[in-house]
């Protein structure tokens, strides 16, 4: 699914965190609000993984962190250990979110209602990470995010 410069950032993000940490003070404030990939902060029922996987594709891969400011000092401190990988933040003080009113139809259910435990960031659910990539992923707007019942 993911690709090898995906895969590298995700690593190097993981070292970048753990130097954090051993640092304390601000850099250890930073590495907190980091809540991790997309793919780790949900659940769902099997029988959704591919439609999950096709609608997200590798905005499963996205880092999620509190604001564009940690996104930014993560990517500084990997550029200046010359870490591999490619990363891409989803910074939740940017992240815009349109209300979409999904079709009335009983023969298709909204993706978004099928997940579990949705984005459990500092202790609440947070539904702007999932709703972005709904609205992000392709350009018909009415077929994004919703699946048929069979």
């Amino acid at each position: 699914m993911a690709g090898k410069p995906i895969l590298n950032g995700r690593d190097s993000v993981r070292k970048v965190l753990e130097s954090f940490l051993q640092r304390g003070g601000q850099f250890a404030e930073i590495a907190r609000s980091y809540y991790g990939p997309v793919i780790e902060n949900f659940n769902c029922d099997k029988s959704i993984y591919t439609a999950v996987e096709v609608t997200a594709g590798n905005r499963l891969f996205h880092h999620i962190v509190e604001s564009d400011r940690v996104g930014t000092q993560i990517l500084k401190e990997m550029n200046k250990q010359k870490l591999p990988g490619e990363v891409t933040f989803m910074p939740l003080n940017r992240l815009q979110v349109r209300i979409h009113d999904y079709p009335e139809d009983p023969d298709s259910i909204p993706m978004i209602s099928k997940l579990k435990r949705p984005g459990l960031i500092k202790g609440k659910s947070d539904w702007r990470i999932f709703q972005h990539i709904a609205f992000e992923v392709g350009n018909a707007e009415e077929t994004v995010g919703v699946f048929t019942a069979d």
